[in-house]
Order: C-alpha cells, then structure tokens, then sequence
C-alpha cells in the first residue's frame, strides 16, 4: 500500500515444486552457449542454469495471491526468492523484485494494471516477462 508501504495487505507464500530450466531468456541466437541444465522434474538435482527461468500455470495451486478484501488503489507487490537460503546461487542479491501496481474494479470484476516494476526489461527471469498464459 503506497499509505504505509510497510504494512502488508495480504500474503503469501509461492510453492516450488519443479525448479528447472523452461524459459530461456538469454540473447537471442545465443541459446548454445547458455545451455539447459536442470529438466527433470523428478529428480533429486533441481536448479535453474544461468539465463533461464522456470514458469507456472496461473491455474497451478499455491500460486495465488488472495486480494479479495483489498479496496482500489495503487500498491507495491513484492517478492523474495529463497529467503531461507535453501538454494545454493551464483548471486544472492538478486532475489528480491517488485511491481506498482493499480487496482481498480471496472464493471464489477477486479483488474490490475501495471504502472512499473524492479527491472524486468533488463531481465526478464526475474519477473517471468515470458511467462505464464
């Protein structure tokens, strides 16, 4: 909430249940030099290579946000990845993204508009910007 930016409206925790390599997001034409190197699902060695990201269905369960109470107005969504350290990373800085947002109700369903984010245009795996239908 843009009011009082540290006073959460509501929260959530995203479940993880098969970290590996989907959506390459590295240069294109480059997919050769920055190959897959996590995709199996079912394995005990899960992870995401260097320009890759993995994504989620909006359907897929614990990937939700409930902002069913939440009035209009313009707020901050944000996200840590891995705040418990469990996943050994090459940068431990990067896990921390944000968008601004608006929501508003406009003939009676709820809709969101987004008004900026941490960076996405320079990297798009930080937020999925190739991601989910």
């Amino acid at each position: 909430n843009l009011g009082d930016p540290t006073t959460a409206l509501a929260n959530g925790v995203k479940i993880t249940f098969c970290f590996v390599d989907v959506v390459y997001f590295g240069p294109a034409g480059d997919k050769k030099t920055w190959p897959r190197g996590y995709w199996e699902c079912n394995g005990d060695f899960q992870g995401l290579a260097a320009k890759w990201g993995d994504s989620y269905h909006q359907s897929t369960p614990l990937q939700e946000l409930d902002i069913t109470d939440v009035a209009d107005g313009t707020y901050y969504l944000t996200h840590t990845a891995d705040p418990d350290n469990h996943w050994l990373e090459a940068n431990e800085a990067n896990n921390f993204a944000w968008v601004k947002l608006r929501l508003f109700t406009q003939g009676g369903n709820r809709k969101v508009q987004i008004l900026g984010d941490s960076g996405c245009a320079a990297d798009p795996a930080i937020c999925d910007a190739g991601g989910n239908p």
